[in-house]
């Protein structure tokens, strides 16, 4: 019944739209090649045109953070990790005050867009309202979930976790 559920809840038009994406990636990225490199005091111009954007009020700051800090040894959302070692600010504090240092720099608002996984939206939205969004209004912060689709194999079938579970 388990299985059964969860193989009702895939969106398999996604799945076969995912599955043909990752065999076009695979094509596309023989023909990449590395980009031209600028010396930073060629690009004062560059620089300028950023600065604009920026006050124009048309930049936005996307964290992907759906990964949780098991490898770091920390039980949490990754961005929740306290990863300075002198003042143990956190991934996302130290995001938020760059933000912060923008907005009064530019004078400007800048939204920031957080995307989690499923496991972990409810963790971060609660550690960002349980420190005051860092300074930030807390109605320029938008967490939304990524999506998920299942693990597929090199030939595009679904991989089980368990006899009752899907990847």
């Amino acid at each position: 019944a388990s299985l059964t559920n969860q193989l009702e809840s895939i969106d398999m038009e996604l799945l076969d739209e995912f599955s043909t994406l990752l065999h076009q990636t695979d094509e596309m990225t023989q023909e990449i090649s590395p980009c031209e490199v600028h010396e930073r005091r060629e690009c004062n111009h560059h620089q300028e045109i950023g600065e604009e954007i920026v006050r124009r009020g048309e930049l936005g700051v996307l964290t992907v953070a759906g990964g949780d800090g098991t490898r770091l040894g920390w039980s949490g959302p990754k961005g929740t990790y306290p990863a300075t070692p002198l003042s143990g600010k956190s991934l996302f504090q130290l995001i938020a005050e760059q933000i912060v240092y923008a907005q009064e720099l530019y004078g400007a608002t800048i939204p920031w867009y957080i995307m989690t996984s499923v496991s972990n939206s409810e963790l971060t939205k609660s550690f960002l309202l349980d420190n005051n969004c860092f300074g930030l209004d807390r109605t320029d912060i938008f967490v939304f979930k990524q999506r998920q689709v299942p693990t597929l194999d090199e030939n595009g079938k679904l991989i089980l976790q368990s006899k009752s579970s899907i990847v």
